[in-house]
């Protein structure tokens, strides 16, 4: 009895889990399109930003895409370029870390997937999971 208890349990889950969306999935059901690549590079190369993490909150100013991002809680600045960036990769050049000039840069590149899902709101999702919420002030 225990062992068909169990299988009938198991394939309940088995059931329920694949009935079960991921966040992007949800927003592109509700006619939301991902950006591309160079749709991000425009929104983002100039202005002010709000960012809000689940750890946190940072700002970002950027000016001709070369950025400031502040981390709000203890004031931390990272300076860099956005650069030029491939399919679903976002990528940037870090200049400074904590005011300190890194020589050489660091490039880093994130998988990134990004709505816009307010008038000036876009959540950013890194690995199929929330990143952020970024804001345009």
């Amino acid at each position: 009895m225990k062992k068909i208890s169990m299988i009938y349990l198991s394939a309940i889950s088995i059931a329920l889990s694949g009935c079960v969306k991921g966040p992007i999935a949800e927003l592109e059901e509700k006619g939301l399109k991902r950006q591309t690549a160079q749709e991000r590079m425009d929104v983002f190369c100039n202005g002010e930003f709000d960012m809000d993490y689940s750890w946190g909150k940072a700002t970002m100013t950027i000016n001709d895409c070369n950025y400031v991002w502040t981390r709000v809680d203890n004031g931390d600045q990272y300076e860099g370029k956005l650069i030029e960036s491939k399919g679903e990769k976002t990528c940037f050049l870090e200049m400074k870390e904590k005011g300190v000039e890194l020589n050489p840069p660091k490039e880093y590149c994130n998988d990134e997937v990004t709505f816009k899902t307010g008038e000036n709101e876009w959540t950013i999702f890194r690995n199929g999971e929330k990143s952020h919420t970024v804001t345009k002030k």
